[in-house]
């Protein structure tokens, strides 16, 4: 019966490890979370001045983490016709707004 408490025992423990590690993780945080919606908010806000195609090119590329060649394939689009709309896409966003589109800027933290 004694081994069968001291079992018991550290499988408690170890729930109580992994939960502190999961409150202690910082993508679960309350702020954080907010913080991303308003990031998210702000970045559909901006792609409102492109075009749908555009916007949808922007977002498969920078916000889900495609390739361009990818994104060819699941719009029925040649790979370079694919770059050539993303390139204009960030020029114009670029253009509105002075945000640093590509590395560090808005695309990337959401």
């Amino acid at each position: 019966m004694n081994s069968h408490l001291k079992k018991k025992k550290k499988s408690t423990v170890e729930f109580d490890e992994s939960f502190e590690n999961l409150k202690a993780d910082d993508k679960y945080n309350p702020e954080n979370m907010l913080e991303l919606k308003e990031k998210e908010k702000e970045l559909h806000k901006k792609l409102s001045i492109l075009k749908e195609d555009q916007k949808n090119i922007i977002l498969l590329k920078f916000v889900h983490g495609f390739s361009y060649k990818e994104i060819g394939e699941f719009l029925k689009i040649k790979e370079d016709t694919v770059k050539m709309k993303a390139f204009r896409a960030k020029k114009k966003l670029y253009i509105s707004s002075g945000d640093e589109i590509e590395e560090g800027g808005i695309l990337n933290e959401v």
